[in-house]
């Protein structure tokens, strides 16, 4: 808040909560607009009844609530009965770039995804993987996200060792080795 009442902007844009209750009180106090950016759908705001409130001063006094996808916007909506403007985040085109015409020999199937929460259904992805094996021997799955050991033993004692041993989990990895991790599969998926 400090920082926001040294400077005079004309706008500010946040994606923590806690920098957003931050602009909010600088718009009270300025009446500088702010935008304020949901990249989840289980910020901080859930966390007390006091950061409750204060998230509710955000999603009152914001110029504009952006949602990275539908699904935090219908959260957004569930707990605070305001619909934000959906508009996914960006992609490096320069370093994410499509491979133009290649010859997929592989089978390898990449789901980036935390492993841990359970709305992103990886374990459904890991159970049909276990049906696809059958039909396609030589598929892998790749898993790449944050995880925990109790999860990945949890997910791989859900299949048969087959399916067992043509899974891999990576875990999060580097950000500079996603490119690479991209253009090796086949297919992309998020369940």
């Amino acid at each position: 808040l400090r920082s926001l009442l040294r400077n005079n902007y004309d706008i500010v844009q946040t994606t923590f909560p806690v920098d957003a209750f931050a602009a909010s009180l600088n718009r009270s106090i300025r009446g500088t607009p702010f935008v304020h950016l949901l990249y989840d759908s289980y910020p901080l705001y859930q966390a007390t009844a006091l950061s409750n409130l204060m998230f509710m001063n955000v999603v009152r006094s914001a110029s504009r609530l952006i949602a990275i996808s539908n699904f935090v916007n219908v959260d957004l909506k569930k707990h605070f009965q305001v619909e934000g403007v959906v508009m996914p985040l960006p992609v490096d085109t320069s370093r994410f770039s499509p491979a133009g015409e290649r010859q997929i020999n592989n089978a390898v199937i990449l789901c980036t995804a935390s492993l841990t929460v359970s709305r992103k259904r990886v374990n459904l992805l890991v159970k049909a993987f276990e049906h696809l094996i059958e039909k396609r021997p030589d598929a892998a799955l790749v898993l790449s996200g944050h995880t925990d050991a109790a999860t990945n033993t949890a997910l791989l004692q859900s299949v048969h060792s087959k399916a067992r041993k043509a899974i891999s989990i990576i875990g999060v990895g580097q950000e500079r080795n996603l490119p690479d991790l991209y253009r090796s599969a086949a297919l992309t998926v998020l369940p």
